[in-house]
C-alpha cells in the first residue's frame, strides 16, 4: 500500500476510501490505522492531520460497525488528545460524540470512561458555546441511556453535573441544561449536594433575557423551565421558598418581574410538599403584605399576583393541622388592620382580598373540593373558627367604610362608601361559599340599613348593592320564611318595578335579585309582580319593557312560565322587538334551558303569527337576526317544525293575509336559509317571484346570495330572482355585487375578484355610488354569519377575502380619477378594516388618507358623513397600526389633519368628537418619542374643544389632553 503520507487527496476522500476498503472482512480497522502511524509520529502538522483523517473516519463508520473493544481503544486515544491538539475544539469532540451516542455497542465502562474525562476531570465551561452544546448532549445522553451505569456514581456524579453547568450563560445552552437539570435532581440522590444543585440554578432566576433577532428561545420559555428546575426536587423547599421571600422583599425590583415570583410561588407551594411550608409561612406572609401594599403600585398590578400567591399557600397548608392555618390566620390579621382601615390611602380592596384568600373550606368536609370548584354552592361543612372570625371582622370592616366612620374628609367620603359597599358584597359573597351564612343573617337588618343609609350619597352603587345584597340573602335564606307583603325585600322588589331609566349594570343586579327572589319566596313574588304590573297598565313603553324583564327573570320552573308568559306576550305587543330580544336571552340562560327552549320557541312562534299587531309586525319584519339566533340554539327537530310551519303559513292563498305573510317571510328568511332541506330554500323563492309574498331588496338579496352560495347563479333559483328585478339598473347592479361576495366566500376560482373590480370600476362613474359601495364591501351582516346560517365557504374565508380586497381596493384609491370618488372609497374604508386581521396590511392606506383629510380641511366642499367616515376609518387604522409603523412624520400628520378639523368652527360636534378620539388613541399604539413633537399642535388644538357647547366633546378634550 502506498504510505500515507505520500496521498495528495484530502481527508475526507481519504476517509470515504478507507471506509470502502473496511467492507472487505480481510481488511480491518487496524490495518487503516496503521496506514497513519507515520504520520501520527511525524511533526506536529502531522499528527493534527493524522488526527483529522481519523476523525473522519470515524464520523463515517455505521453505527454497529464497531465492537465493544475498537470503541474503547479509539475512545481512550482521543479523550487522551482533547487537551493536546489544537483541533480538538472543532472535530475530535464530534468524534467522541459519535463514538458514544451513535453506536450500538458502547457499554457502561466506555460511558464512565467518558464521564471521567469530560466532566469530572475536564472543564466543560472552558469550551465555546457548539462544543458545549455538544458535551451536553454526550451529557443527557449519559443521564438517560446510560442511566444504569451513571446512577451509581451517585453524589460524585451529582458533583461533576454541578461543576460542568454552573456559570452557564449562553440561551441555547441553558435550554439544554435546565432540562438536564430536572432529570437528574429527580433521579439521582443528591447526598450532601442538594443546596449546592439548587444554588446553581437559583442564580438565573428571575430570568432576564431579552431576545436577540429572531431567535425562537424566549424569555417565557427559559423562565418556565428555569422554575421546573427550582421545584423538581421536594428537598429544594427551604431553599426556593427562602428565595422567593428574599426576591419579593428585594429593593429595587421591577413590579413586573415581583408578579412573576408570586406566580411562580403559586407553583412552588402547589409542587413542595406541604408539611415543609409551615416554617416559611410568616415571612412569606409578611413579603406578600409588602408587594399588595406598595406604595409604588399605584394601580394594584402586583396585587392580584400576590392573593393568587397567598391563596395557594393556605389551601396548601389548610390540610395539615388546625393550628397552621390559623397561626397563618393571626398574623395577618394583626397586621392588615391598618390597611383596611386607612380607607384614604386606596387599598381596602387589596387588603380585603388577602383576606378573602384565608378563607378556606373546612379540608374535613366532603364536599370541599366541589366548593372550590364553584362560587355559587355553599358548603355543608362547618367552618373553622378562625374563619369564622375573619368573615365576621371583614363584614364589621366593611360596614364601617360604607358607614364613613374611619374619613373625616368630605371629599373622599363617597369613594370610601363605594369601596365599602364592594366589599360588602365580597364578603357575603365568601361567607356564603365557605357556610358562614349565619354570620351574615344575624347581622342583616344593620347590613340593609347601612346600604339604604347611603342611597342619596352614592345613588347608583347603593342601589346595586342594595339588589345584589338581598339577592344572596334569599338565596342564603332559601324557603325557612316567605316573608311577608312589607318587608324589606318586598318593598326593594318593588321599588325596582317602578324604575324604568336605569342603566344596564344596575339592571342586570336587579333582574338577578329578582330571579333569586322568585325562587326563594314564589308565592309572596308572583303576588307582587302581579299587583305592581297592573298598577302600570298605561305607563310607557320604557315601563313594558322593563315588566318583560322582570317576568323573564322571574321564571324558574315550569308552575311560574304557566303563570307569568300571558304577562310576557302583552308586554311584547307593545314592545316587540326589544322584548323578543330580552326572550331570546332568557331562552339562553340555564333558566330557559332547563324550561326547554324548544317549548320557548314554539310558543313565541305562536304569538308571533297570532297575536302581534300588523304594526309591531311589520316593524319586526326587519330583525331577521332574531329567528336567525332561534335557529341556533334550538334542536333539530324544532328547527325542521318550525320552518315546515312557517313555510306552510307563508303558502296560505288567503290574500287578506298577504301582508302578514310578507312581513313573516323577512323574519323567518335565514331561519329557512339554515334548514339543511335545500326544497324550504327554493320553495320560499317560489313564493317570492310568483308575487304571494310582497319581498323587499334585503329579502331578495338573501335569498339570491343563499342562492348562488349553495347552486351557482345559473341555478333556477337565482335565474327566477334575476329575472324578476327587471331592468332597474341599481337593483341588477346590487344582485351582481350578491353574486361577487357569494363566489368570494365560496373561494371556488377567482371570479368574484374579477367581478368585484369590475364593479369597482362601474361604481366610479355611478352618480350615487356610496350605499352601494358599501354594500359591495360590507362582510358584517347578518347573512355572513356563514356557519350560523349553514352555508358554503372555504377555511379562513375572511382573512382569504381580506388579503384580495385589500390590494384591490389600494389600487382602485391610487388610479381614481376623481376626487370625489376618491373620498367615497376612503369613507368605506371603515368597511375593509372591520373584515382584515392584519393590520400591516393597511399600513400604504394611511398616508393616503391623512393627506386627504389635510385636503378637506383645507378645501371642503365634501359630505360630513363622508368626512366623519373618513376620520372613524383613521381611528380604527392608527389602533391597529404597529408602534414601529407609526413614525414621528405620521403622527405629526396625523395630528395636524386632525387639528385643522377641530379648530373650524363648522365642523360637526360627532366630527369633533371622533377626531379627539382619534388623537387619545394615538397615545397608545405610538411610542412616546414619536408623539413628543406633537405636543404642542394638539394641546392647542384640544384648548379650543375644552370649550366646546356639548359637554361630551368638553370632556373628551379634555381627558385627552391631560393624557397627551
Amino acid at each position: 500500500m502506498e504510505n500515507a503520507a505520500e496521498l495528495d487527496f484530502g481527508d475526507e476522500q481519504w476517509a470515504q476510501e478507507m471506509l470502502t476498503k473496511l467492507v472487505d472482512p480481510n481488511f480491518s480497522l487496524s490495518e487503516a490505522l496503521e496506514n497513519l502511524r507515520p504520520l501520527l509520529y511525524g511533526s506536529l502538522e502531522e499528527q493534527e492531520r493524522a488526527l483529522e483523517r481519523l476523525v473522519a473516519l470515524v464520523l463515517k463508520l455505521p453505527t454497529d460497525f464497531l465492537a465493544q473493544d475498537q470503541i474503547h481503544l479509539l475512545l481512550k486515544f482521543l479523550l487522551d488528545r482533547l487537551d493536546s491538539s489544537g483541533l480538538a475544539a472543532t472535530r475530535v469532540l464530534d468524534a467522541v460524540r459519535h463514538l458514544l451516542v451513535e453506536n450500538n455497542n458502547t457499554s457502561k465502562e466506555e460511558s464512565i470512561l467518558a464521564w471521567r474525562s469530560l466532566y469530572q476531570e475536564g472543564n466543560v465551561q472552558a469550551w465555546s458555546v457548539n462544543q458545549r452544546l455538544v458535551l451536553y448532549e454526550i451529557l443527557e445522553w449519559l443521564c438517560t441511556v446510560q442511566k444504569s451505569a451513571t446512577l451509581p456514581l451517585g453524589s460524585e456524579f451529582v458533583l461533576s453535573f454541578v461543576k460542568s453547568i454552573g456559570g452557564e450563560r449562553d440561551p441555547r445552552c441553558l435550554t439544554v441544561v435546565f432540562r438536564l437539570f430536572v432529570t437528574v435532581a429527580k433521579e439521582w440522590s443528591l447526598g450532601p449536594f442538594v443546596e449546592e444543585m439548587f444554588e446553581t440554578i437559583a442564580c438565573y432566576y428571575p430570568i432576564q433575557f431579552k431576545p436577540k433577532g429572531d431567535q425562537s428561545i424566549t424569555k417565557e420559555s427559559l423562565s418556565y423551565q428555569c422554575e421546573s428546575c427550582l421545584v423538581a426536587q421536594p428537598g429544594f423547599a427551604p431553599f426556593c421558598l427562602l428565595m422567593i421571600e428574599e426576591k419579593l422583599t428585594e429593593v429595587g425590583l421591577d413590579m413586573s418581574i415581583r408578579a412573576d415570583v408570586c406566580t411562580f410561588m403559586v407553583r412552588a407551594v402547589s409542587t413542595f410538599p406541604a408539611f415543609s411550608i409551615p416554617p416559611h409561612v410568616e415571612a412569606l406572609l409578611s413579603a406578600l403584605r409588602a408587594v399588595t401594599f406598595d406604595p409604588n403600585d399605584k394601580y394594584g398590578e402586583s396585587a392580584a399576583p400576590a392573593a393568587n400567591a397567598m391563596r395557594a399557600m393556605v389551601e396548601r397548608i389548610s390540610g395539615l393541622e388546625s393550628r397552621h392555618l390559623d397561626a397563618a390566620i393571626d398574623h395577618t390579621m394583626e397586621n392588615i388592620e391598618p390597611f383596611v382601615l386607612q380607607a384614604e390611602m386606596g387599598l381596602s380592596l387589596r387588603a380585603f382580598d388577602l383576606l378573602e384568600t384565608l378563607c378556606v373550606p373546612s379540608s374535613s368536609s366532603s364536599d370541599a373540593m366541589e366548593i372550590a370548584a364553584g362560587d355559587s354552592m355553599e358548603s355543608k361543612a362547618e367552618p373553622r373558627k378562625s374563619v369564622r372570625n375573619v368573615v365576621s371582622r371583614s363584614l364589621s370592616w366593611a360596614l364601617t367604610l360604607v358607614q364613613g366612620d374611619t374619613t373625616s374628609t368630605a371629599a373622599n367620603k363617597a369613594d370610601v362608601c363605594k369601596d365599602g359597599l364592594q366589599a360588602l358584597v365580597q364578603w357575603i359573597t365568601v361567607a356564603r361559599r365557605i357556610g358562614c351564612s349565619d354570620v351574615v343573617i344575624s347581622i342583616e337588618s344593620t347590613l340593609l340599613a347601612a346600604i339604604d343609609a347611603v342611597r342619596n350619597l352614592v345613588g347608583k352603587e347603593a342601589r346595586i348593592t342594595a339588589y345584589t345584597t338581598a339577592g344572596l340573602m334569599v338565596e342564603m335564606r332559601g324557603s325557612e320564611s316567605e316573608g311577608e307583603e312589607g318587608d324589606a325585600y318586598g318593598e326593594l322588589l318593588k321599588r325596582g318595578l317602578y324604575s324604568a331609566e336605569i342603566d344596564d349594570e344596575e339592571r342586570e343586579a336587579f333582574l338577578s335579585f329578582v330571579s333569586s327572589h322568585s325562587i326563594a319566596r314564589w308565592n309572596l313574588h308572583q303576588s307582587i309582580i302581579s299587583q305592581s304590573m297592573s298598577l302600570g297598565e298605561e305607563t310607557t313603553e320604557q315601563f313594558a319593557l322593563n315588566r318583560v324583564h322582570v317576568a323573564c327573570a322571574s321564571v324558574h320552573s315550569d308552575e311560574s312560565w304557566k303563570r307569568l308568559r300571558e304577562r310576557i306576550w302583552q308586554e311584547m305587543e307593545v314592545v316587540s322587538e326589544e322584548g323578543a330580544r330580552i326572550l331570546l336571552g332568557f331562552a339562553r340562560s340555564e333558566r330557559g334551558k332547563t324550561l326547554g327552549v324548544d317549548r320557548i320557541a314554539i310558543e313565541y312562534k305562536q304569538f308571533v303569527e297570532e297575536r302581534l299587531p300588523r304594526s309591531s309586525l311589520i316593524r319586526m319584519s326587519s330583525c331577521i337576526d332574531i329567528w336567525q339566533q332561534w335557529g341556533s340554539i334550538v334542536s333539530q327537530s324544532c328547527h325542521s317544525r318550525v320552518v315546515a310551519d312557517s313555510l306552510t303559513l307563508l303558502e296560505d292563498e288567503n290574500e287578506e293575509k298577504k301582508w302578514m305573510r310578507s312581513a313573516l317571510a323577512s323574519l323567518y328568511v335565514l331561519m329557512i336559509v339554515q334548514a339543511k332541506d335545500d326544497n324550504s330554500l327554493y320553495r320560499l323563492i317560489s313564493l317570492v317571484v310568483g308575487g304571494k309574498v310582497d319581498s323587499t331588496l334585503e329579502l331578495r338579496s338573501i335569498l339570491y346570495f343563499a342562492q348562488v352560495n349553495r347552486f351557482g347563479d345559473d341555478s333556477m333559483g337565482a335565474l327566477s330572482i334575476s329575472h324578476m328585478v327587471g331592468s332597474d339598473s341599481d337593483e341588477q347592479l346590487r344582485l351582481r355585487i350578491t353574486a361577487a361576495k357569494a363566489h368570494l366566500v365560496v373561494g371556488r376560482g377567482r371570479p368574484g375578484l374579477e367581478e368585484t373590480k369590475e364593479l369597482l370600476s362601474l361604481l366610479s362613474s355611478h352618480p350615487s355610488p356610496s350605499s352601494l359601495l358599501d354594500e359591495l364591501l360590507d362582510y358584517s351582516s347578518d347573512v355572513f354569519e356563514i356557519e350560523m346560517n349553514g352555508l358554503n365557504a372555504s377555511p379562513l374565508w375572511r382573512q382569504r377575502i381580506a388579503y384580495q380586497l385589500v390590494p384591490l381596493f389600494e389600487s382602485a384609491v391610487k388610479e381614481a380619477k376623481t376626487r370625489e370618488w376618491r373620498i367615497t372609497l376612503l369613507s368605506s374604508l371603515r368597511l375593509v378594516v372591520k373584515l382584515c386581521d392584519d393590520a400591516s396590511l393597511l399600513t400604504p392606506l394611511l398616508d393616503t388618507l391623512i393627506s386627504s383629510l389635510i385636503d378637506i380641511s383645507s378645501s371642503g366642499g365634501i359630505p360630513s358623513q363622508s368626512t366623519l367616515f373618513l376620520v372613524q376609518s383613521l381611528d380604527q387604522l392608527v389602533q391597529r397600526t404597529d408602534e414601529g409603523k407609526m413614525t414621528k412624520e405620521k403622527v405629526a400628520g396625523i395630528v395636524h389633519a386632525l387639528s385643522l378639523l377641530i379648530e373650524q368652527p363648522q365642523t360637526d360636534a360627532a366630527i369633533v368628537f371622533a377626531a379627539i378620539t382619534c388623537i387619545r388613541s394615538l397615545l397608545s399604539t405610538a411610542k412616546p418619542v414619536t408623539c413628543q413633537p406633537s405636543i404642542t399642535r394638539v394641546v392647542r388644538a384640544l384648548a379650543r374643544a375644552t370649550g366646546h357647547s356639548k359637554r361630551a366633546i368638553r370632556t373628551c378634550a379634555a381627558d385627552a389632553r391631560n393624557r397627551w
